[in-house]
């Protein structure tokens, strides 16, 4: 599976869901940071998604959960409330390894796009010990794989930016800052349609400031948790046309 590339086109849907702890709302689903999550109980978790209209999907990601390995996942959607035309189940609610992560990573593609106004996300985590499950983040959208994957030379790795002061005496006093994830590639044989129908306006609606999401490989098992990134992208590259119809885009991708 090559590189997956997705957006939140769910933020503009209208979401309801289980009942929420505190004032950890659904709403929170929309929000970048990911420390603004939404709360359920265990009770019949679920969350509803209504695009206003039908809209092509082929993406759906839960980012920044504390769901457990025993979770599963059902999805279904409709062109009604009943959400009874589409039902995909028995997913696993934490992809690949469970890698003993606070927060993890649900993804899937679907195997077909499906074109329905309303969806609806049901989790069954019932024995998670915490007795409610966090979800930082909704993700939905009809997603970017491309034809040709990201050249060999591609780079993930930690952006660290702590730093050690010195004292008058030389002793190092380290100032700790988070690891965050970062990854950089570069796509070297695009389509003009994948570079001017996706990739163009992806820079365009998203830019520097705005959340993606990267997946390495979707089908990755042992090491699918640390292969992705929910981040900003860096010093945006422009599309650059090397030969004949063959178009090339590199992107850096850091961790929010």
């Amino acid at each position: 599976m090559n590189i997956l590339i997705a957006k939140p086109l769910s933020d503009i849907a209208i979401l309801e869901g289980s009942m929420a702890l505190g004032a950890n709302s659904i709403d929170r689903l929309k929000k970048m940071q990911l420390f603004r999550f939404w709360r359920s109980t265990l009770n019949e978790t679920f969350i509803s998604i209504d695009f206003g209209e039908a809209t092509e999907i082929d993406f759906i990601g839960l980012i920044g959960h504390s769901g457990t390995s025993a979770g599963t996942i059902t999805i279904k959607a409709g062109s009604t409330k009943d959400v009874s035309d589409y039902t995909l189940s028995g997913l696993d609610l934490l992809n690949g390894v469970d890698l003993g992560y606070e927060k993890n990573l649900f993804a899937v593609k679907l195997p077909e796009e499906q074109t329905y106004r309303y969806w609806k996300i049901e989790i069954d985590d019932s024995t998670n010990p915490k007795g409610y499950i966090d979800v930082g983040r909704l993700y939905m959208d009809k997603c970017f794989v491309p034809e040709v994957n990201a050249s060999y030379g591609a780079e993930i790795g930690h952006h660290d930016s702590s730093r050690i002061k010195r004292t008058i005496s030389g002793a190092g006093i380290p100032l700790e800052r988070k690891k965050l994830r970062r990854f950089s590639f570069l796509f070297d044989f695009l389509s003009e349609d994948e570079a001017f129908d996706v990739l163009f306006d992806l820079d365009a609606i998203r830019g520097q400031s705005k959340d993606v999401l990267f997946i390495f490989d979707i089908e990755e098992t042992k090491h699918f948790q640390r292969k992705y990134i929910y981040g900003t992208m860096e010093d945006n590259k422009p599309i650059d046309l090397p030969f004949y119809n063959i178009y090339r885009k590199q992107y850096t991708i850091t961790e929010i």
